[in-house]
């Protein structure tokens, strides 16, 4: 019976470890050498760059609308850290509707304004916010529903590409339904 011989992935790494798997299911943990934490140190600055770019818009957003609250600090292994945990809105219902309106003027190609109706048969809007890697590219879609009326917070959701093509495929039905109907 011929030996496996290991052939070891990249699973995770920590700050000065990383955890290596075979495809036989093995498990491997060692020490980064210095070239590796070299390495690593790049991949992240490129990829803190990149997430920046891809959430510039959305995140523009949340300092605008939300609020945030400082939890106390936390240490973690040698490290200090404050979370941020989201606290709220800083306006809700028409007002909040109508400055994200506005606001969305400023991003024409990456803000996208849909008009509906709540639960009070009051006009309400879902702001669609892209979040993309590059000028020809879109990683995902943050959908905010602004209600005008009932006075809860706007809701929150994420959609990956692949959600966006079911409700385009879904409302693409509906519509012909209600054009055979009309």
């Amino acid at each position: 019976m011929k030996k496996h011989r290991h052939v070891w992935h990249h699973v995770w790494h920590g700050r000065d470890d990383i955890g290596l798997r075979c495809e036989c299911k093995a498990v491997r943990e060692r020490k980064m050498t210095s070239y590796e934490k070299l390495q690593w140190k790049a991949h992240e600055k490129r990829f803190n760059a990149e997430i920046k770019r891809e959430n510039k818009v959305w995140w523009e957003f949340e300092r605008k609308f939300k609020t945030r609250k400082k939890e106390k600090r936390v240490k973690i292994g040698k490290k200090w850290f404050t979370p941020l945990l989201q606290d709220g809105w800083k306006w809700s219902g028409y007002d909040l509707m109508s400055r994200v309106e506005k606001w969305a003027e400023k991003y024409p190609e990456d803000v996208y304004v849909c008009y509906c109706d709540d639960t009070h048969f009051t006009g309400s809007r879902i702001f669609l916010i892209l979040h993309r890697p590059g000028p020809r590219r879109i990683w995902g879609t943050s959908a905010v529903a602004v209600t005008q009326c009932d006075g809860l917070p706007p809701k929150e959701f994420f959609l990956y590409p692949g959600h966006m093509k079911g409700i385009h495929e879904a409302l693409g039905k509906i519509l012909k339904l209600r054009d055979r109907y009309s």
